[in-house]
């Protein structure tokens, strides 16, 4: 899985030059999940009301860094939230 995070109306051939961070997996967890996405969100549905952040979560996969890093996916959050997560970690809930 990869994921790119793109300013607003960026058009998608500037989308590799404006990204703030693009990250990818590689250890084939959806293997593991269903085979796809759909069925991920199947077994972990993202909805308001599901449960506790920390007790309810879904699969939280390691990442590879393309664009970006730990330190600023850190510095894009607030102060209040920078310690309810793991950088370099993408979760499934």
């Amino acid at each position: 899985v990869a994921v790119w995070h793109v300013p607003n109306d960026v058009q998608l051939q500037n989308w590799a030059d404006t990204a703030i961070l693009r990250y990818h997996t590689e250890t084939k967890f959806l293997n593991q999940n269903g085979g796809s996405l759909f069925h991920l969100f199947k077994k972990y549905p993202v909805r308001s009301g599901a449960g506790e952040c920390k007790a309810d979560s879904g699969p939280s996969i390691p990442v590879v860094y393309d664009t970006g890093d730990k330190d600023s996916t850190t510095n894009l959050y607030g102060a209040t939230v920078k310690d309810q997560f793991e950088p370099g970690f993408v979760p499934f809930r």
